[in-house]
């Protein structure tokens, strides 16, 4: 299961990430070079750093989660650490194999910042029973003669029944619909993703967001 620590911890790896590849990129660039350092600087004197980041990222850049990076550069230039980077003229003067770079790192940091936000608003309560729903489903799944998890050896209906009968009614919980259909396309662990060759960043078990979302739409 996907845990806000970790989604801070993927958060802080990407963002350093991208520093390091503006840092090679731009190599003509102080601000450029020193900004490793200072990332690493901030980190060290700030046990909050990953925290406060992905908090601060979030609320600057919500708005522009689903638009183009040249629309809102500009705005990500405006970010603690960034704004010395000049990166509105950098953006300006780069090919588009670098640009393509730059907008795959900031969608990155856009998906985990956002994740970090949906799992945030889930209640500490309803995080406690996800361990109990995963090892209850698992149970239920069989695999192929691959040994690969098939996903149609459970239906909906068991499936349901299982998540309700630990989450109850979904419309009593604290949890902006909405936000749990976003989640739900936002979170990767999902139980196909327990099967050999899934691919990177893949994760064990059903998440709370796919759990709640098959959820409210049986219930509608």
């Amino acid at each position: 299961m996907t845990s806000k620590t970790d989604i801070i911890k993927d958060f802080c790896t990407t963002l350093l990430q991208f520093f390091e590849a503006l840092s090679d990129t731009f190599d003509n660039c102080p601000a450029c070079k020193n900004i490793v350092e200072i990332y690493h600087t901030y980190k060290k004197k700030n046990p909050s750093f990953g925290l406060n980041t992905i908090t601060s990222y979030h609320k600057a850049m919500s708005k522009y989660y689903n638009k183009d990076l040249n629309d809102y550069v500009h705005e990500l230039a405006k970010l603690p650490l960034v704004s010395t980077l000049e990166i509105t003229d950098k953006w300006k003067v780069s090919d588009a194999e670098t640009r393509d770079a730059m907008a795959e790192y900031v969608n990155a940091l856009n998906d985990k910042a956002k994740m970090f936000h949906l799992l945030d608003a889930v209640p500490d309560s309803l995080m406690g029973k996800v361990e109990t729903i995963q090892s209850k489903i698992s149970d239920k799944l069989k695999k192929n003669e691959k040994g690969e998890i098939d996903l149609d050896s459970i239906s909906l209906g068991d499936l349901v029944r299982t998540v309700q009968s630990e989450i109850g009614d979904p419309s009593k919980l604290n949890i902006n619909q909405g936000d749990l259909m976003s989640m739900a396309s936002t979170l990767m662990s999902t139980m196909g993703q327990q099967a050999p060759g899934a691919g990177a960043g893949a994760g064990g078990g059903l998440d709370v967001a796919s759990l709640m979302s098959m959820l409210g739409q049986f219930k509608k």
